[in-house]
């Protein structure tokens, strides 16, 4: 493999002096999505009975587990597990403007299938691919490196790790990579600049998530665990700051120990509903999708994200953020799509692979036939192409709107789709294991009962 060929591409920055970041959804969003999926299970057939003892039979626990999942599937986008460094800084995890700071762990939540990938069959993130013309050029400053002894996924360990408080880490991210251990260490652990880096597509960590979910024990008694943490961020040219952040995880009796990984694969498969993070980009209108999202879902309410930044928030922050939300639209995908079918035998890789492919059928960019290349295009699935000189006046169009609602319903759907998926596997399989332990806990009660 040639590296210097290979890995020429680079994560997404996106924020460097920028309030919004890459993430697919806001955390709003993504919160109101969860929701959506709870409230359509609430009040549709569940396909297994499963998935009826999970949302009903835990009783008072009930409303525990679902703020449980939606704060999980929240804060998979501040995890710090995704480090830079430069010159000019000490090793940072996110960045910030104003109160708003970004974690650049959303730099793996991308699954680029608009081309056959190099270190992986579909990469995640790369530089190279991108545009280079939005806030992502950050990482060809000069000296810009991954931080990959500081970030889990890549191999390394978190500065000050405390396993007692930190995020579960489910393993190194090198599933299906293409290289050799050298490849990968060049990748992140040498002082390659990180425009040159190509991060592991979406669909990695949301399998080992998944199954790290499926493996854990059966939780004995609910409770919680919460704790601050501290970490850098870039807050300038040559200046950090440190900031606080408060995060819980909640543990059901009943359910896995390691619920919240369910939470980090709903996450992701969420994102990959948004088209750009199927096509790998986080520009062409990216932040203004997201933002658009919001207020077509608020009815253009304005709310604080403070909260959300900070891990402060607590219950449904706003009750009138359901306006996307479209129960005839989510059973329609739900019978339409073979890979959101929890019968359907596909690995996670798999499903969020069709999803992408699915996603990537709506297009953003700028396609360069207008005679003005500072034009922004979106090619909607239909085929029916709009330009435009801003992201706003596009985000403006009906056609536009309408597929957004598109998505969040999408995103609705696969979300249930992974419960259901979750609770009728995790419970098959723990049934199976405590049957299997049936005969020897007979003989061993047979041999305690000789005299």
């Amino acid at each position: 493999m040639d590296i210097s060929k290979v890995l020429k591409g680079s994560i997404c920055t996106v924020l460097f002096f920028h309030a919004s970041f890459s993430f697919a959804f806001t955390e709003l969003t993504h919160e109101q999505i969860t929701r959506s999926a709870f409230a359509y299970m609430k009040t549709h057939e569940r396909l297994y009975p499963e998935t009826e003892n999970w949302l009903t039979r835990l009783g008072q626990n009930q409303s525990f587990m679902e703020e449980t999942l939606i704060r999980s599937v929240v804060d998979t986008d501040f995890r710090t597990n995704m480090w830079l460094d430069a010159w000019f800084h000490a090793p940072f995890s996110g960045a910030t403007n104003s109160v708003n700071f970004s974690m650049f762990t959303t730099l793996f939540h991308f699954l680029n299938v608009n081309q056959k990938g190099t270190a992986w069959d579909y990469d995640g993130y790369s530089y190279e691919g991108s545009s280079r013309e939005g806030a992502d050029n950050y990482l060809a400053t000069p000296s810009v490196v991954i931080k990959g002894e500081y970030a889990p996924p890549l191999g390394g360990r978190q500065p000050n790790y405390d396993a007692n408080q930190k995020e579960f880490d489910v393993g190194v991210y090198m599933m299906g990579f293409k290289g050799t251990i050298q490849d990968w260490n060049d990748l992140y652990f040498s002082k390659n600049e990180a425009s040159g880096a190509i991060l592991p597509p979406s669909n990695i960590p949301a399998e080992l998530a998944y199954r790290a979910m499926m493996k854990s024990s059966t939780a004995g008694s609910s409770e919680t665990n919460s704790w601050n943490q501290t970490f850098p961020v870039v807050d300038g040219v040559f200046t950090s700051k440190q900031v606080n952040r408060h995060y819980w995880r909640g543990q059901i009796e009943g359910l896995p120990t390691r619920f919240e990984l369910l939470g980090m694969t709903t996450h992701l498969m969420q994102d990959l509903s948004v088209p750009h993070h199927a096509l790998g980009i986080i520009d062409w209108c990216h932040a203004e999708f997201e933002d658009e999202v919001d207020n077509l879902a608020c009815n253009n309410v304005a709310f604080d994200k403070k909260p959300y930044f900070l891990g402060m928030y607590e219950g449904n922050l706003l009750s009138n953020c359901q306006t996307l939300y479209d129960p005839e639209y989510v059973s329609f995908y739900l019978r339409s799509f073979s890979f959101l079918d929890p019968k359907n035998k596909m690995t996670i890789k798999q499903r969020f692979l069709a999803l992408a492919f699915w996603s990537a059928r709506w297009k953003w960019g700028s396609f360069g036939d207008t005679g003005d290349f500072a034009t922004i295009s979106t090619i909607m699935p239909s085929g029916t192409r709009y330009d435009s000189d801003t992201c706003r006046h596009l985000m403006e169009v009906k056609d536009v709107h309408d597929e957004i609602k598109r998505r969040y319903n999408v995103a609705v759907a696969s979300s249930i789709a992974l419960f259901e998926l979750a609770s009728h596997e995790y419970q098959t399989q723990h049934m199976q294991i405590q049957r299997a332990l049936i005969p020897f806990e007979i003989l061993n009660s047979l041999f305690k009962r000789q005299p």
